[in-house]
């Protein structure tokens, strides 16, 4: 590949793969859409390309009463912007985000749009769900579920239960696009 970055790779056992986020993009010609497309190229030039890349929410500006709109956007976002990437070669796992999973309504299009796993927690399937891979789970929550009260609450009892019968996991991710403690001046109740 012409123009390769080589990849940063486990020095031992592991898993290489890519975390990016927040791209609030999926509408053409928007404010972010060329520095999405600059990191795209980044990741894109990657060698060896990684497992599986992690992009734990936001990827489009969302937002939007429309639910056509929202589409739209996520059509734009994955067709076009990460067209690129193989998702049969490469999978590409998503959490919930504040720009894309606001209301019922945004629930379902992300739902409808990703076809993520459907293990979740009741009423969040597709919403927060696992992955195992190997020796790694990968466990995805969903950090504002409009059943839980909204931005801040994550389903805990479900996420204990997933990591329990995955102790044999050597590897473990927990993927929320809101962070666990304030950071970078967002506080609140995560």
């Amino acid at each position: 590949m012409q123009d390769a970055i080589p990849s940063l790779l486990p020095r031992t056992s592991g898993h290489q793969f890519v975390i990016y986020a927040d791209a609030c993009s999926g509408v053409p010609g928007a404010l972010h859409e060329r520095t999405f497309a600059s990191v795209n190229d980044v990741v894109r030039r990657l060698h060896p390309q990684p497992e599986f890349i992690l992009f734990p929410g936001d990827e489009i500006i969302g937002l939007t009463a429309d639910a056509d709109a929202l589409r739209a956007q996520w059509r734009y976002w994955l067709d076009i912007e990460m067209g690129w990437l193989d998702r049969r070669a490469v999978p590409l796992w998503h959490t919930t985000g504040n720009h894309t999973t606001y209301d019922a309504m945004s629930e379902a299009v992300f739902r409808e749009t990703l076809k993520l796993p459907r293990n979740g927690p009741p009423g969040q399937e597709g919403l927060s769900y696992w992955v195992r891979r190997d020796d790694l789970v990968m466990v995805f929550v969903h950090t504002l579920w409009s059943g839980l009260g909204g931005e801040g609450h994550v389903e805990t009892g479900w996420l204990e239960t997933v990591l329990q019968q995955h102790k044999d996991a050597r590897y473990k991710l927990v993927l929320g696009h809101h962070p666990v403690y304030p950071i970078n001046g967002y506080s609140g109740s995560y």
